[in-house]
């Protein structure tokens, strides 16, 4: 068991199969919980994106939204895709048609992003289908309501 430990912070992390809380040791990740309580997880949990030391910022480093990027070096990138076949005007076209107004908005992440967040809450996802199926009965019910008079 790595560190030392009687001072040792464990990670906060569960695991999924068998409940049972993380031994290993855990780094600040910067996230405070309910309590103001700073969460500290291991490198299998989620402490890839802190710093052993302290917080890295992550903000506005991923994708596109690199500092280094500006227009035309990202249409140069999307230039060399297969789809575009070193077509400098379908990059064009499509740069400033799709991913241009998806970057002015700051609530945008990327459908790859969006997957990996659904991943994650696969526990989550049946109490959503047991909300919308019972909104559908609402709307079923009212319907026949309506009918009857």
């Amino acid at each position: 068991m790595g560190g030392r430990p009687s001072r040792k912070i464990f990670c906060m992390g569960v695991s999924k199969h068998s409940g049972k809380p993380c031994l290993a040791k855990g780094y600040p990740t910067g996230k405070f919980d309910k309590s103001g309580k700073n969460i500290f997880k291991c490198r299998f949990h989620g402490a890839g994106n802190c710093d052993q030391f302290g917080f890295k910022d992550r903000a506005g480093k991923g994708g596109f939204k690199k500092s280094g990027y500006d227009d035309e070096s990202r249409i140069t990138v999307l230039q060399k895709l297969k789809q575009f076949n070193n077509d400098r005007n379908k990059a064009e076209q499509y740069y400033y048609g799709t991913i241009k107004p998806k970057l002015i908005e700051q609530s945008y992440t990327s459908r790859y992003i969006h997957r990996a967040n659904l991943r994650r809450s696969s526990g989550i996802r049946a109490i959503k289908a047991k909300q919308y199926l019972s909104d559908q009965l609402d709307v079923i019910l009212q319907s026949v309501k309506k009918a009857r008079e």
